[in-house]
C-alpha cells in the first residue's frame, strides 16, 4: 500500500502486539490455580459494562481490562471447575 501525504501513522503490528505474548502465557500459566469461582464484584462489573471511549484507548490498559475480567470469572479451563450435567440420577 502506498502512503500519501497526510496519512495517519499507524504503530507496525509487532508495536501493537508487543505485551500480548507475555499476558496471555500469565494467565495461561495461572489456570491451574485459578479459582473455579468468579470473584467480581458489583463495582467491577458496572466498570465493564461501560461503553468504550470514542478515542484510541492504550493497548496495555485494554489489556489489563480484559485480563482483570477474565481472573473475576468463572474459570472452566482450569482442573478446580465441576460443571453441573443436567439428568436423572441413575
Amino acid at each position: 500500500m502506498t502512503r500519501k501525504q497526510g496519512d495517519l501513522e499507524t504503530p507496525s503490528l509487532s508495536t501493537m502486539v508487543g505485551p500480548v505474548p507475555a499476558i496471555l502465557e500469565e494467565f495461561l500459566a495461572s489456570l491451574e490455580q485459578a479459582p473455579s469461582v468468579g470473584s467480581g464484584g458489583a463495582e467491577f462489573l458496572k466498570a465493564l459494562a461501560q461503553p468504550p471511549g470514542d478515542e484510541p484507548a492504550d493497548l496495555n490498559r485494554t489489556l489489563t481490562v480484559v485480563r482483570d475480567a477474565a481472573s473475576a470469572a468463572v474459570e472452566t479451563a482450569g482442573p478446580r471447575y465441576f460443571g453441573y450435567i443436567p439428568g436423572a440420577a441413575s
